[in-house]
């Protein structure tokens, strides 16, 4: 009996529940019904509606005063341009490069032509006397070996003179002597080219005549030559000076260390250059080709080495 009454109101609490959400949603549609109407013809005709948001208004833009033309427009003045001048900027200085030293001039190689002035030598129809005890005096004053030819040829330059005050150097003869260390005996003749100022030396305090003429070059050819160390001599041709019919034939050595060698045709240094030197010893010597006529006669340095 009692459980009966207990499920019956749980039914009528349900149905109430119900009712009441209803009531409140009719009431929520009413009430949105009723604000959303439009009851502006409700309002009277002289009512003015007032905007929620009232707007600020614009600033008018500033009046810019106009300017009154001139009674001319040939008394305008034309605007001036100011240039604005360009300031050129310092040039940097540069630095003066410190010159470059010239290097000393390095003797110039003589040419491959070289073996066309090369000196008449002679080897044969000759002989040497003793050296001379007369005063003279000779030297080699220059030694140069043609790098451009592979050291094949060398140029010798120096002077020979008597020191005598009748003795004339530009009527003398002169000869260079080669002397093989391994026989002298078989010593060669070389016809110098006489060249004044040729050795370069100063012949000022000279006692003979025209001592500059005794000046002479020689160029020798390896090919011509034997292996062998040779040193020098000089011979002096000239006329006698109360007698110019005969002459004088007087022979010199140089020093000893004034050699050269020759190996496979190549002169393998150069020569030492000397001061002047005396040597004596006086004898004949026959200068000329096998059978000429010597007596009383001075040879030509032409005919001696042909």
């Amino acid at each position: 009996m009692q459980k009966g009454y207990k499920r019956n109101a749980k039914g009528k609490a349900v149905l109430h529940c119900f009712i009441g959400l209803f009531a409140v949603i009719v009431i929520v549609l009413v009430a949105y019904f009723w604000l959303t109407m439009d009851y502006s013809d409700k309002l009277s005709a002289d009512t003015s509606v007032r905007p929620y948001v009232e707007l600020t208004p614009s600033p008018e833009p500033e009046q810019v005063p106009v300017v009154a033309p001139q009674a001319s427009a040939e008394t305008i003045a034309e605007p001036t341009a100011i240039s604005t001048p360009v300031v050129t900027p310092t040039p940097t200085p540069v630095p003066t490069a410190s010159p470059t030293p010239t290097p000393a001039p390095s003797p110039t190689p003589m040419p491959t032509s070289m073996a066309a002035v090369v000196s008449p030598t002679r080897s044969d129809g000759y002989s040497l006397p003793d050296p001379s005890t007369l005063s003279a005096s000779y030297a080699i004053t220059s030694s140069f070996r043609s790098v451009a030819d592979d050291y094949r040829y060398i140029e010798l330059k120096g002077y020979a003179y008597m020191n005598d005050a009748t003795y004339d150097a530009a009527n003398a003869a002169v000869f260079l002597v080669l002397l093989p260390e391994s026989s002298e005996d078989d010593s060669v003749l070389v016809l110098p080219t006489m060249t004044a100022g040729a050795s370069g030396a100063d012949h000022s305090g000279a006692a003979c005549a025209n001592a500059a003429s005794s000046d002479f070059t020689v160029i020798l050819d390896g090919e011509a030559l034997e292996n062998d160390i040779y040193s020098l001599g000089v011979v002096l041709m000239y006329p006698d000076a109360t007698d110019p019919e005969s002459g004088h034939i007087e022979y010199f050595r140089f020093p000893d260390n004034v050699t050269f060698t020759v190996l496979n045709s190549r002169f393998l240094s150069d020569v030492a250059t000397t001061t002047g030197a005396s040597a004596g010893g006086t004898a004949g010597m026959d200068l000329t080709a096998s059978g000429a006529d010597t007596a009383g006669v001075l040879p030509s340095a032409t005919a001696v080495v042909q």
